[in-house]
């Protein structure tokens, strides 16, 4: 299953798994909650539509960036960087990694 994995910001290292339609931001009602300077309460989601995965900005403050460029809505694919306030993330298009914290050996 495809994923992101937070490369800098709180939660660092963290991989969370995607199917398309999860959102991303600072309020409770998020499919994944980012708790970091610059992140709006509803900032951006993550779809998959007619076969490919896009992310769109959900009329965020500060705006949402794929790979340095601002963007509304663009596709991703694996490899790409997602930045969202102080957040910067990185799709993967392959089985999601066990986070450190949640494999059996701990």
């Amino acid at each position: 299953m495809p994923f992101v994995e937070i490369l800098k910001g709180p939660d660092q290292k963290r991989y969370y798994p995607i199917a398309g339609g999860e959102t991303f931001g600072r309020g409770p009602e998020n499919d994944i909650q980012l708790f970091a300077q610059g992140i709006s309460r509803v900032h951006f989601q993550i779809v998959f539509e007619d076969g490919q995965f896009a992310v769109v900005d959900k009329r965020s403050s500060n705006g949402t960036k794929l790979n340095g460029d601002r963007v509304r809505r663009a596709p991703i694919v694996d490899g790409d960087t997602i930045r969202a306030g102080n957040v910067e993330m990185r799709f993967g298009a392959g089985a999601c990694p066990e986070n450190p914290l949640e494999s059996d050996g701990g």
